[in-house]
């Protein structure tokens, strides 16, 4: 019996008439793998299967390895910036609108612009020019130095009065008797009790010595011998209380309404000038040492028992010394005092923060936009700008915003960014100036315009359509898709694919069917020619219509590739990619064989390298 020897498999030709079809090639041929040359069906299932809901039509694979599916015809594009906490897979065509995925979460895509402009008032600052700024720290230094003064009280420096004298003699004050020989109450003098018209006790006696300058007194019914000289010291204290409350009274210009220093800082000031006049510090300390001292050594010459010439010669050194350092203390409690304008006006320049400095008045005009961002960072159009401000440049303005109107299955709003307009040599803007929790619908802007940052760049950053299909991922972060039912062709933001901007829209010949991808091109398949749209950014695609008039019959038929995008057109299966589009089938079927075919309803999956496409309801 005869033998038919088949070495290689061409596949099917269901063109050529059954008796013409070469030995290698059959008009049928089904579950046949014709990868390895002999008759080999295409591989079953193996034991490890992942299932998926009734009736699902389409299915992905995350890059994690996750299965997501859908009951309608979907199309699946990974985020091109994912890692293990922000994997997230963009979607159209399972919901009335785009959607994204992460985590098992689904939320439509994209981020509503706020629909109410901001509002606010304008809170006038404290702003001088040089001359007001002058005349208010004349003003409030002229207020601290008469505040010093007032709060300012003289006071005794020096030991008191000794209580007993040597011997008979006696110690006597100011007030002891009018008869003392000065009506000074620093003054004291030393009495001894007269034994004569003009004599003393012979212990006493060198008390009469003329150098001393003494004079005879009746005190209580008895006459004494008395020599004056001077005993303490006049100086000055500052009350701190009252001063502090002095300093708390002083208003703040230009309205002189508010309090000026903060009570922290009144209390600073107040013990820095009471610093000024203490007796503990230094020189005021040395002199008043210097004081007690001579005070003390004029008691020690009292108290002496040598020759009353010789008695008389030290006490009257001592006197002289004890009247030369009281005086030092009185000349330099009297130095601070004329000298306070002069002190206070180096001791208050640590505090020149208190008065704002001047400035120059600025009259600017001025807008705000806000915008709304997601917790995954997602920024929104902007909001209808505020009315025109007219204000001075330093002067604050209070902006209030409205919340988010909008929840599922939208993102959640987390914060809002506010910008404000300016103006430069390049063109107006709107500029950033901060971003809030959105629990807080309120921002005080101090900002000058210097201070304000880098612009908006989601002034035309748009929801995409509610209709947008067929998405499809290219380099540079750019997502592609076109709107069911028209000839419109659109491009999202790169790396924002939840903004999809009006300018980035196209309108073509012919309504659109599906989308594919090689490189950095999308090829568009319409009811009428392809189209390749190309460019390494979403604002400069360029667009060129191809000489095939391959139009797409089925958008599920359409695959990407590497090297190109495969769909069943009404004359077979067809291929583009860099070198133009070309029908691949036109060896194997006649137009009107394949047409037989029934393909409006088609499906089609790349694997392993090779295009698949199955007929029929899916």
């Amino acid at each position: 019996m005869a033998a038919i020897d088949i070495k290689v498999f061409g596949g099917i030709r269901p063109s050529v008439d059954p008796r013409n079809l070469p030995a290698e090639e059959a008009q049928t041929a089904h579950n046949l793998d014709l990868r390895f040359g002999d008759f080999r069906p295409v591989r079953e299932p193996g034991a490890s299967v992942e299932t998926v809901p009734d009736g699902t039509i389409s299915i992905h694979r995350t890059p994690s390895g996750v299965w997501l599916s859908s009951t309608t015809d979907t199309d699946y594009v990974n985020g091109q910036i994912n890692d293990a906490d922000s994997e997230r897979v963009y979607l159209t065509g399972r919901s009335a609108y785009p959607e994204a995925w992460q985590g098992g979460e689904y939320r439509r895509l994209g981020v509503p612009a706020p629909t109410v402009a901001p509002t606010g008032a304008t809170i006038p600052g404290d702003q001088f020019t040089e001359e007001e700024y002058r005349e208010a720290l004349t003003r409030i230094y002229e207020e601290i130095v008469a505040a010093s003064i007032a709060s300012r009280s003289s006071n005794t420096l020096g030991n008191a009065k000794p209580t007993t004298g040597y011997l008979s003699a006696t110690w006597m004050a100011h007030g002891d008797d009018d008869e003392l020989p000065t009506a000074e109450a620093r003054d004291i003098a030393y009495a001894a009790p007269m034994t004569g018209a003009t004599t003393t006790a012979a212990s006493d006696a060198y008390l009469l010595t003329p150098a001393l300058g003494g004079k005879q007194i009746s005190y209580t019914g008895l006459d004494y011998w008395a020599v004056p000289m001077r005993w303490l010291a006049t100086g000055y204290s500052i009350n701190t209380a009252t001063l502090f409350t002095a300093l708390q009274a002083i208003r703040k210009p230009p309205e002189n309404v508010e309090q000026l220093i903060p009570d922290a800082s009144c209390t600073e000031i107040a013990d820095l000038i009471a610093a000024i006049y203490d007796p503990a510090e230094d020189p005021a300390a040395s002199l008043i040492a210097a004081l007690n001292a001579a005070q003390a050594a004029v008691i020690g010459q009292v108290a002496r028992s040598d020759t009353a010439s010789t008695r008389a010669d030290a006490l009257r050194a001592a006197i002289t010394a004890l009247r030369t350092a009281a005086t030092a203390v009185d000349s330099h409690y009297a130095t601070l005092n004329s000298t306070l304008r002069d002190t206070l006006d180096t001791l208050l320049q640590r505090y020149v923060w208190i008065v704002p400095s001047a400035t120059v008045r600025r009259t600017e005009t001025r807008s705000y936009i806000y915008t709304y961002v997601t917790d995954w960072g997602e920024e929104s159009a902007p909001s209808p700008p505020s009315l025109l401000i007219t204000m001075d440049a330093n002067d604050t303005f209070t902006v209030n915003i409205s919340p988010p109107s909008f929840g599922a299955p939208y993102g959640t709003v987390t914060h809002w960014r506010l910008y404000r307009s300016t103006s430069s040599n390049t063109g107006a803007s709107f500029n950033y100036v901060t971003e809030v929790a959105i629990d807080e619908l309120t921002f005080d802007d101090g900002l000058l315009a210097e201070e304000l940052q880098e612009p908006c760049q989601t002034a035309t950053w748009i929801e995409p359509p509610a209709d947008l299909i067929g998405l499809v991922g290219l380099p540079n972060g750019i997502m592609a898709g076109f709107r069911e039912g028209t000839n419109i062709l659109c491009f999202c933001e790169p790396y924002h694919p939840y903004a999809w901007p009006e300018e980035y829209q196209h309108a073509l010949q012919h309504n659109i069917v599906a989308l594919g991808t090689f490189g950095q091109t999308s090829v568009v398949l319409t009811e009428g020619t392809p189209v390749y749209a190309s460019g390494a950014d979403s604002a400069s695609m360029a667009l060129q219509v191809t000489e095939s008039p391959q139009s797409c019959i089925s958008k599920r038929s359409a695959v990407s590739t590497e090297g190109g995008v495969l769909w069943a057109s009404p004359d077979g299966i067809c291929a583009a990619d860099s070198t133009g589009v070309k029908v691949l089938t036109l060896q194997h079927y006649s137009k009107e064989d394949w047409q037989a075919l029934g393909l409006e309803n088609s499906f089609a999956a790349v694997s392993e390298g090779r295009y698949h496409l199955w007929t029929g309801e899916p």
